[in-house]
């Protein structure tokens, strides 16, 4: 997969597929994430939810080397995260698990209704680029990494022919 920022205008592309900009993807949709940017190269790697919590017992990373990857993730807080605790100390979204484990980038599933869906990515990601998520801290805009979020369809297709069926992806969703 590969995200890039080219004037303000956002490329994806899975494989030699190119996606369209606002009908296969919106950029930066991860909830409370830094504005994504940059570009990133490299195997997708699916890791459920992609939240990390060790002190919970949650760490979809366990036993997994995302070094040098794109995350596949589905984004919704995990069942059973108990609320509370900082930011990037007791728990780590997508976002900042990425960084922290070195993987290069975050690609975001949907499910759903493809209407519903861009109606929400499109208000998230203008949210984002008013600065309206989450003010972005030093350190993340240093190395910051691409976050794009996939249509249901397009999430859908990235499992065809995988021994993980989209339909049980998408439960989690």
């Amino acid at each position: 997969a590969d995200q890039r920022r080219d004037q303000g205008r956002e490329q994806a592309a899975v494989g030699d597929q190119a996606l369209a900009y606002g009908a296969d993807f919106f950029a930066a949709s991860l909830p409370g994430a830094a504005n994504g940017r940059g570009t990133a190269q490299g195997a997708l790697v699916y890791v459920g939810h992609g939240w990390q919590a060790k002190g919970q017992g949650i760490d979809p990373y366990a036993g997994v080397d995302v070094r040098g990857k794109i995350l596949l993730v589905t984004g919704a807080q995990p069942k059973g995260l108990r609320p509370g605790g900082v930011r990037g100390t007791d728990f780590l979204p997508p976002d900042l698990a990425a960084r922290q484990l070195g993987a290069v980038g975050v690609v975001v599933l949907a499910a759903g209704e493809e209407d519903a869906w861009r109606q929400r990515a499109q208000a998230r990601e203008q949210m984002g680029m008013r600065g309206g998520l989450r003010p972005v801290t030093p350190d993340e805009a240093k190395d910051d990494i691409p976050i794009v979020t996939l249509s249901p369809a397009r999430s859908a297709a990235l499992f065809d022919g995988e021994d993980l069926p989209a339909t049980e992806v998408q439960r989690e969703i």
